[in-house]
């Protein structure tokens, strides 16, 4: 019974590591991808994937603001 205990006690350790370091390689994977240059033909020349998310925030707090800007006030919703 102690053997078995040992034994399962080992399994769950390396299970645990494996997945740490399955979490820690993704992490570092993506890291370092999207500082790289994109290869997509529609893509600025060097533009990386994280300017690009950049660009669509900046983008959608552009889109969010229009409406005040041109006069359309958000409707008021209290009671």
């Amino acid at each position: 019974m102690k053997f078995i205990g040992m034994f399962l006690k080992l399994i769950g350790s390396v299970i645990k590591t494996a997945v740490i370091l399955v979490i820690c390689s993704s992490i570092l994977f993506v890291a370092y991808k999207g500082n790289q240059p994109m290869q997509v033909p529609q893509a600025p020349k060097g533009m990386t994937y994280f300017d690009f998310i950049a660009d669509r925030i900046d983008a959608a707090k552009t889109v969010e603001a229009v409406p005040l800007r041109v006069g359309v006030q958000p409707e008021n919703k209290s009671p």
